[in-house]
């Protein structure tokens, strides 16, 4: 049978910062609330930025990760129950390269 793939803000939660830094660990936090007696089996995370998504079991509550390119992604939670997938609403993160800082001309 193929599961039903939804998105439901109203049963899940994603708190996810607006930047992270290249190299750097990324840390987001999510949740779900099911009506009835629906229970999760696991979670996945989707980076946006082309690596695999990560799997998580059903009692995970954050995930973490390492963009490696500078760019603007959208990280998805999805949990999944016995029968469908469900989607949070995506949330934009920028990851940022070092700043360097170039001085010419300087002179003491």
């Amino acid at each position: 049978a193929t599961r039903k793939r939804t998105t439901k803000t109203t049963y899940i939660t994603l708190n996810a910062g607006a930047t992270a830094n290249v190299g750097a660990t990324y840390t987001v936090s999510f949740g779900a609330v099911f009506p009835g007696d629906e229970v999760a089996t696991g979670w996945t995370v989707n980076w946006g930025d082309g690596t695999p998504a990560t799997m998580l079991p059903s009692d995970a509550t954050m995930a973490t990760h390492t963009y490696t390119t500078v760019g603007t992604y959208t990280v998805v939670a999805s949990v999944t129950d016995a029968n469908d997938t469900y989607d949070s609403t995506g949330k934009s993160v920028v990851a940022l390269g070092a700043l360097i800082l170039v001085l010419e001309g300087v002179r003491s």
